[in-house]
C-alpha cells in the first residue's frame, strides 16, 4: 500500500515542478516582450524617416533598371517580332479539297 501512495506523490511533485517551470518561462517571455516594446517605442520620427529614405534609395534603382530594360529591350523585341510576322499562309491541294468539301456539305 505504501507503493501506491508513493506514485501519486511523485506524480504530484512532477506536475508541480512542471507548472513552476512553465510559470518562470512565461514570466521571462513577458519581461523580454515588454523590454522590446519599450525599445520600439524609443525610436524617433527622424530615425523612421531616415530608414524610409534609405529604403527608397535602395529600391528606386531597381525600378528604374526594370523600366529602362523594358523600354529599350523587351518592347522593341516584341514589336519587331509582331511586325515581322508574315500574315500569309500556304494551302496545298489536299487542304483546298477538304475545305471545299466542308463548304459544300454544310451549305
Amino acid at each position: 500500500m505504501a507503493e501506491s501512495s508513493a506514485i501519486p506523490d511523485a506524480l504530484a511533485r512532477t506536475i508541480t515542478s512542471s507548472v513552476a517551470s512553465l510559470h518562470s518561462a512565461v514570466n521571462t517571455a513577458v519581461t523580454v516582450a515588454t523590454t522590446e516594446a519599450g525599445r520600439h517605442d524609443a525610436r524617433s520620427l527622424i530615425s523612421s524617416l531616415g530608414r524610409l529614405f534609405v529604403a527608397l534609395i535602395g529600391f528606386l534603382p531597381g525600378i528604374v533598371y526594370r523600366i529602362i530594360t523594358f523600354s529599350t529591350w523587351q518592347l522593341p523585341t516584341f514589336l519587331f517580332t509582331l511586325f515581322s510576322t508574315s500574315l500569309t499562309f500556304t494551302m496545298n491541294a489536299t487542304t483546298l479539297y477538304v475545305s471545299h468539301l466542308d463548304i459544300l456539305i454544310h451549305h
